[in-house]
């Protein structure tokens, strides 16, 4: 299994797009998706562009930001958390920090537990944690005392 890098282009998109998503809760509207914008910055990133991502930043980040709080917008904490694609882009940033010790969760775990937290299905949370995280974690669990021994 490979080793998790903070330096990782999915860990950094993860964290730019939680960022770009939580200021589109808020009524900030970006010429992408905030997903697609994330892995263009990332990509620009990577591949040693530095006009290119000041370009990107420039016109697709900073200049809708600055509309936005130029012409009145208020930045509002309720606005945020109550969007699920917030806490979607929030629990993918969580879900990649996880992954620096080396547990990672399967693929479209955080999307089950925020959709059965919105939709106030106790049960099947219950169920996700038990059936999904759980087994991930004695797993996670059981290589990590193998590997020490």
């Amino acid at each position: 299994m490979k080793k998790f890098d903070i330096k990782s282009a999915g860990f950094l998109q993860s964290v730019i797009v939680a960022l770009l998503a939580i200021f589109a809760a808020t009524g900030v509207t970006f010429p992408k998706d905030v997903t697609v914008l994330g892995t263009e910055i990332v990509t620009s990133f990577s591949a040693g562009g530095v006009y290119a991502i000041i370009g990107i930043l420039i016109t697709s980040v900073i200049f809708p930001l600055y509309n936005f709080f130029s012409g009145g917008g208020k930045f509002s904490l309720p606005a945020v958390f109550s969007r699920v694609n917030t806490w979607l882009s929030i629990g993918y940033a969580l879900a990649a920090l996880i992954a620096l010790t080396g547990f990672v969760l399967p693929e479209g775990s955080v999307d089950q537990i925020v959709y059965a937290i919105q939709a106030k299905d106790w049960w099947a949370l219950i169920s996700i944690l038990v059936s999904t995280v759980g087994t991930t974690l004695i797993r996670w669990l059981k290589e990590r005392q193998a590997s020490k021994s």
